[in-house]
C-alpha cells in the first residue's frame, strides 16, 4: 500500500515530506508537556507568581533550631569573589555531614545544640551578596578546613563562619558533653556560732605596801570588755615576776602553761612569749585560736579602783 504525505515542513532549510498515519495505524506521540499540561512548543501563557505570604515556610522539627534563611540575595549573573572561610576550635564530635541535605534523623541530634547566624552588615546592601543561605551552609559543609577535622578527618569544627558580601554566616556546635558541668560538692553544716571567750590581761598593783605586776585570766563573752575588772573576780591570776611599775605599757607575751577551769571543762593556755599563743580545752578537736586584743588600742590603762593605783593593760583574746 502506497504512502500518503502531507505539506512539506522546513527544518534547517531542508524540506521534509511527513507522512500522514493511515486510519488503522497509531497516533503521533504526543509533544512533552508541562506539568500545568501545556506544551513546551507554545510559550507560557505568563510567568510564575510569587506566592508571597502564602508560601510556606520550612516546618521545624521537634528539638531543632531551623535556621531561618529566608530571601537572601541569590547569585545568577553575579561574578562571586573568592568566598572567605574561618572555621575554628576542636573538633566537636559531630560528623562531617552535619549541614548536608541527608541528615534528616532527629536522632543524629538529640546530644548536640547547633546555633546557626545571620549577620548583615552595617548599612545592609542586598546588592552587595554573592552568595545565599544554602550556598553558604553547603560550603562550610564540604570546605576541608572546617569537615575535616579529628584523626579520621570526618568530624565539623565547633565553629565557622563564611563571607557572603553584604554579611557573614556562621554555625556553632555544642555536645552535651562538651557543656561545662558545675562542680558536685556536698553541702558542709555551717560551723556552731562562737560564744565563749578567755580575756588575758596584765596588771599592775600599786598600794602604800607593795607594788606587783600579774597575768589575769577572765572568762568573758564575745564582745564583753573585762578591763578594769577586779583581779578577784579572775579565774586564775599569776605574778608576771617583775615588779616594774611602767611594764604594764608594753608587758609582752604571757610566756607559760596556765591550767583554767572554763564552765566546767579543763583548759590550758599555753604560750611561748614568740606569739599569741592558744588555748586548749577537752572536747576541742583543734587548739581554739587566739589574738592580740586591741583594746584600748594596745594600750594601757589606769583604772579607779580607790585608794590604790591599778593599771591593766589587755594582751590576748580567744574566742570559741
Amino acid at each position: 500500500m502506497s504512502k500518503s504525505y502531507k505539506t512539506t515542513k522546513k527544518t534547517s532549510g531542508i524540506l521534509v515530506k511527513m507522512p500522514i498515519p493511515l486510519h488503522s495505524s497509531k497516533a503521533l506521540i504526543k509533544a512533552p508537556h508541562r506539568g500545568n499540561s501545556s506544551s513546551f512548543n507554545k510559550p507560557p501563557n505568563k510567568a510564575l507568581k510569587d506566592l508571597g505570604s502564602k508560601e510556606k515556610e520550612n516546618e521545624p522539627v521537634k528539638g531543632f533550631l531551623i535556621l531561618s534563611c529566608g530571601d537572601k540575595e541569590d547569585i545568577e549573573n553575579k561574578q562571586a569573589p573568592i568566598i572567605k572561610v574561618n572555621c575554628v576550635k576542636d573538633a566537636s564530635k559531630r560528623l562531617s555531614g552535619l549541614l548536608s541535605p541527608q541528615d534528616d534523623d532527629p536522632e543524629k541530634f538529640k546530644d548536640f545544640k547547633f546555633k546557626l547566624d545571620w549577620a548583615p552588615n552595617k548599612p545592609y546592601n542586598p546588592e552587595d551578596c554573592y552568595i545565599n543561605c544554602e550556598t553558604a551552609f553547603s560550603v562550610l559543609a564540604k570546605t576541608p578546613k572546617c569537615s575535616q577535622k579529628g584523626d579520621g578527618k570526618d568530624l565539623m569544627s565547633k565553629s565557622g563562619q563564611i563571607k557572603a558580601g553584604c554579611g557573614t554566616f556562621g554555625y556553632t556546635i555544642e555536645g552535651k558533653d562538651e557543656t561545662p558541668q558545675l562542680p558536685t560538692t556536698t553541702p558542709q553544716p555551717e560551723p556552731p556560732k562562737k560564744s565563749k571567750a578567755l580575756s588575758v590581761i596584765f596588771q599592775n598593783y600599786i598600794d602604800e605596801a607593795s607594788n606587783m605586776n600579774s597575768w589575769l585570766f577572765f572568762r568573758t563573752d564575745i564582745g564583753v570588755s573585762k578591763l578594769c575588772e577586779r583581779d578577784d573576780k579572775a579565774l586564775l591570776k599569776v605574778d608576771a615576776g617583775n615588779s616594774d611599775p611602767g611594764l604594764y605599757e608594753h608587758p609582752g607575751w604571757p610566756g607559760g602553761t596556765y591550767p583554767l577551769k572554763i564552765d566546767g571543762t579543763d583548759c590550758k593556755y599555753m604560750n611561748n612569749v614568740s606569739n599569741v599563743g592558744a588555748l586548749f580545752c577537752d572536747g576541742e578537736k583543734d587548739p581554739i585560736e587566739c589574738k592580740e586584743d586591741g583594746e584600748n588600742k594596745g594600750k594601757g590603762k589606769e583604772c579607779d579602783m580607790g585608794l590604790w593605783v591599778i593599771h591593766q593593760h589587755p594582751v590576748v583574746f580567744c574566742e570559741w
